[in-house]
């Protein structure tokens, strides 16, 4: 194989970056078949954890929503423990 044309150093990949509507039509991540989600948020991301849910249950990940659950004070760190436990346990994939 030639090295013609080749930059030296370590060969990078491309990521491709996609708007919100044109990932709609995703419904599992493809490479490791992610499908199990935990998601949380302390009262400040509670809105935007709302709005990840929804978008995420859209493409068809399963959701395990451990809190908080509105914008009543919670500490995030007891929550990032339940996200971080659901997928240590195997019962998520990701968090």
């Amino acid at each position: 194989m030639s090295n013609l044309g080749r930059l030296p150093g370590p060969r990078r990949s491309a990521h491709v970056v996609r708007t919100l509507e044109e990932e709609e039509t995703v419904a599992t991540n493809q490479r490791d078949n992610v499908n199990r989600v935990a998601l949380g948020a302390d009262h400040g991301g509670f809105p935007a954890k709302e709005t990840l849910r929804v978008y995420l249950e859209g493409l068809g990940y399963r959701i395990t929503d451990v809190g908080a659950y509105s914008t009543d004070s919670v500490d995030y760190p007891d929550i990032a423990v339940q996200v971080a436990d659901a997928v240590a346990s195997g019962q998520c994939d990701r968090g």
